[in-house]
């Protein structure tokens, strides 16, 4: 018995493959001019952490993802527990403002956006007042079972 593929196999990998390279190269080549291209201070997203615990410090690296993109800075951070704050900013360099109080961050001008990594209890409330403030919101939906 033979193996590998037969011609019919062969033609319909080949076409489909030949398809998709002009959508791979053009992708690749954005991804590789936004990587190459400066960016000044203006055009940069400044970012708001509301909660900094486990999800966003350790366990999902959510404040190292962030981070990790380019053109985006993490302004200030703020969380109920000051010890969580304190691994915020010494993470980020003390680079960050501590707010101490979320309607402080959302009342910030200069914040364009703000990452909730909160109790789920206080997701809708913090997301409708950012949305209100008129920030970009990145919340985080808790895992279920069910869409019921």
């Amino acid at each position: 018995m033979k193996s590998g593929i037969n011609r019919r196999q062969f033609m319909q990998k080949s076409l489909v493959g030949a398809a998709a390279t002009p959508l791979v190269l053009h992708t690749v080549g954005h991804e590789l001019a936004a990587a190459t291209q400066t960016t000044s201070p203006n055009d940069r997203v400044q970012v708001g952490m509301i909660g900094v615990g486990a999800r966003v410090l350790e366990n999902g690296g959510l404040l190292d993802a962030v981070v990790g993109v380019p053109g985006v800075e993490v302004v200030g951070v703020c969380d109920a527990y000051r010890g969580r704050v304190t691994r915020a900013l010494a993470n980020l360099g003390g680079r960050a403002k501590d707010y101490g109080d979320w309607r402080a961050l959302l009342a910030d001008k200069s914040v364009d956006a703000v990452v909730i990594g909160t109790p789920d209890h206080w997701h809708r409330t913090m997301a409708l007042e950012a949305v209100a403030a008129g920030k970009d919101v990145y919340v985080e939906k808790p895992l279920t079972l069910t869409i019921v």
